[in-house]
């Protein structure tokens, strides 16, 4: 949060500019998800997953910033955001607790002058549900419900777009399964939720957090702003490759780079998958049976535009594998994303407006069909100069995990300090080993301070 920010001690004083990207109102305002959707969105927002009563606890304290201090309006609405979030988050894991207290924030909101009519009858819908999952008449999250926004297609919904336009063989009790499973989404335009963001906001921001890689951040910048002119969506960014070692933090930047463009994103792990993983749909006749990774996306975002994020395209089968691959179901979204077949669906859908970004570690085993739908971006890892960089980064994420203020964790001493450098330098600037070594030496700092109880960062 901006008002959060603070002298840091010198290993650290990159951090005093740090704002990080929070929620939306949308990211908290929605039904339940599962576990799955709560890993997805904590991970876009950097938070951790803690037991509910440490979620609700940072909740309460958030809103209690807002109610005891005077504060600036867009600071919080921040907190506001980031309380709501971590309410959604214990609720969507079965808190009740936090279920009513997330119904009063969503019935408060609806409630609200400035809320068009259609948006607050879709809210107080929402806060119903979760009242019923508080009162444990609910077990299970419903069907997509946008039945606010069916009052607007006549306008698009506010500039939507149907992802998909129909269900194949509907009489058949498959068909109508998920028919009242997709309700709501079926032939209605979702809502767009990515949006350019201001000039230079991009580039300030990945270059900061991921200066071994401000060549993205450039070239983000300069496509930003060719649509900034023009006047088109973020839907138009051709799809991005990242490719570099292990723990180059290739994954990470994909996400950052979907949040800071507004976009709900969904990684989809494909690595060793002897298939297409989770990106091909499964067929109708099986009990798992879904639609397609991207659309399973936009129905969890409630969007038309998701960030599709192939993590480990390389070590995917080829595309000719017996069983397909996610190489070659990802060629054929890329290549007719209006009109792709949906095998569960038995229908085309519509994927044109989402952003698709993949990781590999090398270029060697992707073939050159699909090599050539993406603007590749060789990602190395840090150097060792940028360590001051990493470290802060971790500490901002461990304390948006644990729901606290970064100021609140224990300063590292001169030893503290020298090992976790050494370490990083030696294992050639992995953030993974960093990362490991980082909550090792944090664990034992705080058996320091609660000893000697020295000044806090």
């Amino acid at each position: 949060m901006t008002y959060w920010h603070v002298e840091r001690s010198p290993e650290e004083s990159c951090m005093k500019d740090y704002r990080p990207m929070p929620p939306r109102p949308e990211d908290w305002m929605r039904g339940p998800g599962d576990r799955a959707e709560v890993d997805r969105a904590a991970a876009e927002f950097e938070v951790e997953v803690r037991p509910a009563s440490i979620m609700i606890e940072a909740a309460s304290a958030y809103f209690e910033d807002v109610d005891l201090n005077p504060v600036p309006w867009d600071v919080a609405q921040e907190a506001i955001n980031l309380g709501g979030f971590y309410l959604w988050v214990a609720a969507s894991l079965g808190s009740r607790k936090a279920a009513f207290m997330l119904a009063d924030r969503i019935r408060n909101h609806a409630r609200s002058e400035t809320l068009p009519e259609a948006n607050a009858d879709f809210y107080m819908n929402v806060a119903e549900e979760w009242d019923e999952r508080a009162e444990g008449k609910a077990d299970a999250p419903r069907p997509l419900r946008i039945s606010g926004l069916r009052r607007r297609q006549d306008s698009a919904a506010a500039g939507g777009h149907v992802v998909i336009r129909s269900i194949g063989d509907p009489k058949s009790s498959e068909g109508g399964a998920l028919a009242r499973r997709l309700e709501g989404a079926v032939g209605v335009p979702l809502p767009v939720r990515g949006f350019i963001p201001p000039e230079g906001e991009i580039h300030s921001v990945l270059s900061r957090e991921w200066p071994w890689a401000e060549h993205v951040a450039r070239h983000l910048e300069d496509q930003i702003s060719v649509r900034r002119v023009l006047g088109s969506g973020v839907h138009s960014l051709k799809p991005m490759l990242f490719v570099g070692p292990p723990g180059s933090g290739k994954t990470a930047l994909a996400v950052k780079v979907a949040a800071l463009l507004g976009l709900y994103s969904s990684v989809i792990p494909v690595g060793g998958a002897s298939d297409a993983a989770g990106l091909a749909a499964t067929t109708r006749g099986w009990s798992s049976s879904r639609p397609c990774g991207p659309v399973m996306a936009a129905v969890s975002g409630g969007c038309c535009d998701p960030a599709i994020i192939v993590d480990e395209l390389d070590k995917t089968v080829s595309m000719d594998g017996r069983n397909g691959s996610a190489a070659g179901v990802l060629l054929g979204m890329l290549g007719n994303p209006d009109t792709f077949h949906d095998a569960c669906l038995l229908t085309e859908v519509d994927l044109s407006r989402m952003l698709f970004m993949a990781t590999a570690n090398d270029l060697g085993s992707v073939p050159a069909p699909l090599l050539d739908r993406f603007s590749v971006f060789v990602v190395g890892r840090p150097k060792a100069e940028h360590f001051d960089v990493v470290l802060a980064s971790m500490r901002r994420k461990y304390a948006a995990g644990v729901g606290v203020r970064a100021e609140f964790l224990p300063s590292f001493d001169a030893d503290e300090y020298g090992a976790l450098r050494e370490s990083f330098v030696r294992n050639g600037c992995s953030l993974r080993q960093a990362a490991r070594d980082f909550d090792y030496i944090l664990s034992e700092a705080m058996k320091r301070v609660s000893v000697s109880a020295p000044a806090m960062c």
